[in-house]
């Protein structure tokens, strides 16, 4: 969740005193689109907010492609339980 937030003051200048912190941002905005969406879904599922879908769908991705990415991170998910 914290590579979707900006950098606060104070990590910049700790970039600036002991290098550069490496910038997850995508430099393709639908690429990033779909990042920032895929992080939002892995921790809340169905439930992230309507702002964050509304990117999503105007950086050119369709509902439908939104409900595969969930379709995605529910397989990875029961894929990273230990098995019973």
């Amino acid at each position: 969740m914290s590579s979707l937030r900006a950098p606060s003051r104070l990590s910049v200048a700790m970039g600036g005193l002991f290098g550069a912190r490496h910038n997850p941002r995508l430099a393709d905005p639908k690429l990033e689109a779909l990042r920032r969406m895929a992080v939002l879904s892995w921790h809340h599922g169905y439930t992230v907010p309507t702002s964050a879908l509304t990117a999503f769908t105007d950086a050119g991705y369709t509902i439908a492609q939104y409900e595969t990415l969930l379709g995605s991170i529910a397989s990875a998910r029961l894929a990273r339980k230990p098995q019973a």
